[in-house]
């Protein structure tokens, strides 16, 4: 009963807020109450969802999956061919039902494929009908439309990406299904944040905003766009200043 009671205010407490924040926005009342009615239902219908799928599991089990997945793309990239491509094979079996050659090209994800690679990959098999070219980095919309205008055999390009989904939903072979891989560590986690917020390439914009928001604080006076333009001001100074030269090779 406490359950409910609970549940109950916070729904009335989310309506209230829901209909005076649309009342300011619309300023009609009877907008504002069905626009807070409907919200409050979608936001129960999706907190639902939600919660059933947390105790369910299936969240966390594909989100698992998904981040395996990943380490079984970098396997791939690193393993021997040939046991490679006999897991490809396997895998587009599984998928599609597709029995033809597989051809590997083995580069690594975070790369671009190049196309001489994949035109030297159909050369290879001239004459025949079908041909899967699996790569395990990236392709372009380039590669794609080379991949579409060759002929004998006619070409499936399955990059990276489509791996990534293929071995999330079927992750036999690829050891997803029992391992859970380690989370990054705490510091590894704050490296990635720093290196997103100080990168040089974005520098010379934030030194913009910087200066625009300057401007805004001499007409405005507001401390808001002070602080806001300080922040990326720091934060462009630090990306701009160039790393010392390393003292040591290894």
């Amino acid at each position: 009963m406490g359950k409910k009671i609970d549940a109950f205010v916070l729904t009335l407490a989310a309506a209230a807020g829901l209909y005076f924040y649309f009342l300011g926005a619309l300023k009609s009342r009877v907008a504002a109450l069905l626009l807070a009615l409907f919200c409050c239902a979608l936001l129960a219908k999706l907190a639902r969802r939600i919660i059933a799928l947390i105790a369910q599991g299936r969240f966390w089990r594909k989100r698992r999956v998904r981040r395996c997945a990943s380490g079984a793309l970098m396997r791939l990239a690193c393993m021997d061919a040939a046991e490679a491509r006999e897991r490809l094979a396997n895998l587009l079996r599984a998928s599609y039902g597709a029995e033809c050659p597989v051809e590997l090209i083995q580069l690594h994800p975070s790369t671009k494929l190049p196309q001489d690679r994949l035109f030297d990959a159909w050369r290879a098999h001239r004459g025949e009908a079908q041909l899967a070219v699996c790569a395990t980095c990236s392709a372009g919309a380039d590669d794609r439309a080379l991949a579409a205008s060759l002929k004998s055999p006619r070409v499936a390009l399955v990059d990276a990406n489509l791996l990534r989904q293929l071995i999330a939903e079927h992750p036999e072979g690829f050891d997803c299904d029992s391992a859970a891989p380690a989370s990054p560590r705490l510091r590894f986690r704050l490296r990635r944040a720093a290196a997103l917020l100080v990168n040089r390439k974005n520098a010379p914009r934030g030194l913009l905003f910087a200066c625009v928001l300057l401007a805004l604080y001499a007409l405005n006076g507001s401390l808001t766009y002070l602080i806001a333009a300080m922040a990326l001001l720091f934060l462009a100074l630090v990306a701009l200043h160039r790393a010392p030269r390393p003292a040591k090779l290894f």
